[in-house]
């Protein structure tokens, strides 16, 4: 159940990032969008990295830097 919960948020999270009024708000990071995602950080860290091999500081700054 915790698996299928997290890959639930995990796919939320890609949404997300792929959204250009989330990601064009000042100030948002990745300890915001855990926020709005209402997960710990350290979770969805731990997520992210398994699947993308980078932190999720790391994705939000990526995408961040793209719009």
């Amino acid at each position: 159940m915790l698996m299928r919960t997290m890959k639930k948020i995990y796919e939320r999270f890609g949404v997300l990032m792929e959204s250009d009024e989330v990601l064009s708000r000042p100030g948002i990071d990745f300890r915001l969008v855990c926020r709005m995602l209402r997960v710990s950080p350290p979770d969805l860290d731990e997520v992210v990295r398994k699947e993308l091999g980078m932190s999720g500081e790391e994705v939000v700054g990526k995408c961040r830097s793209r719009n």
